[in-house]
């Protein structure tokens, strides 16, 4: 059913679907008082239906309601008009980052450093008032024409993404899209440094133009390959490595403890000297997807078997203590080991020897 023409709780008027997932419909609005426009996200019907879905979600569109950012995309109003519930946003004209990626492959390095130096930032206002994203990835940030990002949809997807899953009789223990998730997430859990993570992730996809292990031929491989493998080298150089190694350690501790952290590393590079938090160069957003929620659904289904990119699943993991990451360090253990072994024989051949002569 088309909601376009339709004014929602007596202001906000739809007029154009500008794109569909599995669970909602994003529509360009406007406010017919202030003449402003607006995105307004309608969920699927059935999500009203869920009473404790719909106290969630207000209670997660609330709390990200507050967060007051240049670089991320305004909540301005939510709500239940009909049994439909909505969500209405600053409306930003530009592309998704994926989007981007999907026409240029990857960017330069300057470029990618100018999204992450605003993307960052606001990871971290946000982790200030105790607010974790949980599904940082390309989708989710957009970039308008003069080249600004906005980072949206803080818990909202997530919780979406949980109900999709639930819906196709998934598990609840992971939540994410798998080659952004940290491999806590694999586990259920999540922190700020998940967030540090994952943008880790779509930095090292705006450089390389590919994730680390996108390359995993299923989930399970992925799994673990996030747990067990190092990230391969980008090829830029050992000063970009590092930083990336360090946003996806495997072990969170062992991460950049706040994303503004993050942000002042790759602002140290000499590839960032002319960027600054305010002084960001332009990216060129290219449009090259029809913005029609029809033609976005196809796409989606038309992805090959297997592909990672949209899969966004709960999967059932073995308990925790089989995939228990430790920090590899000098095998102290094993050395005592071969010491006592060596002790043992010296005294059964002086045992013998004794023996022998007397």
């Amino acid at each position: 059913m088309s909601l376009v023409g339709k004014v929602i709780d007596g202001k906000y008027k739809i007029l154009e679907k500008v794109g569909a997932g599995g669970m909602a419909v994003v529509y360009k609005g406007e406010h017919i008082y202030l003449k402003r426009p607006v995105a307004i996200k309608v969920l699927a019907p059935q999500m009203a239906r869920d009473r404790q879905f719909v106290e969630r979600f207000f209670k997660e569109a609330e709390t990200a309601s507050k967060l007051d950012h240049p670089n991320i995309v305004k909540i301005l109003d939510f709500g239940d008009e009909d049994g439909l519930l909505y969500l209405v946003m600053q409306y930003v004209e530009g592309e998704t980052l994926e989007r981007i990626l999907q026409a240029r492959g990857k960017l330069d390095l300057s470029e990618a450093l100018s999204i992450a130096l605003q993307i960052l930032p606001a990871l971290g206002y946000a982790h200030e008032k105790g607010i974790i994203h949980r599904d940082i990835k390309p989708g989710n940030i957009i970039v308008d024409s003069e080249g600004k990002a906005y980072l949206l949809d803080f818990g909202i997807a997530a919780m979406m993404e949980e109900e999709e899953a639930k819906a196709s009789g998934g598990s609840r223990k992971a939540v994410g899209t798998p080659e952004y998730m940290a491999p806590e997430q694999f586990r259920g859990k999540a922190d700020v440094r998940s967030d540090i993570y994952a943008f880790g992730v779509v930095l090292y996809e705006m450089l390389t133009g590919r994730t680390p292990f996108g390359d995993a031929k299923d989930i399970y491989e992925l799994q673990y390959r996030v747990l067990r493998e190092e990230i391969p080298p980008t090829g830029l150089g050992d000063e970009i490595d590092a930083i990336l190694r360090k946003a996806m350690h495997k072990l969170p501790s062992r991460r950049f403890r706040t994303a503004y952290e993050f942000a002042e590393a790759l602002a140290s590079l000499p590839q960032a000297k002319n960027l600054t938090l305010n002084s960001i160069r332009p990216v060129k957003p290219i449009r090259v997807i029809d913005e029609s929620a029809e033609t976005a659904a196809e796409e989606e289904e038309e992805l090959p078997p297997g592909a990672l990119r949209k899969i966004t699943q709960f999967i059932e993991l073995p308990e925790e203590e089989e995939f228990e990451i430790k920090e590899r360090g000098f095998p102290w253990g094993l050395l005592v080991g071969l010491i006592l072994l060596g002790l043992l024989i010296v005294g059964v051949a002086v045992f013998l020897l004794v023996r022998f002569v007397f």
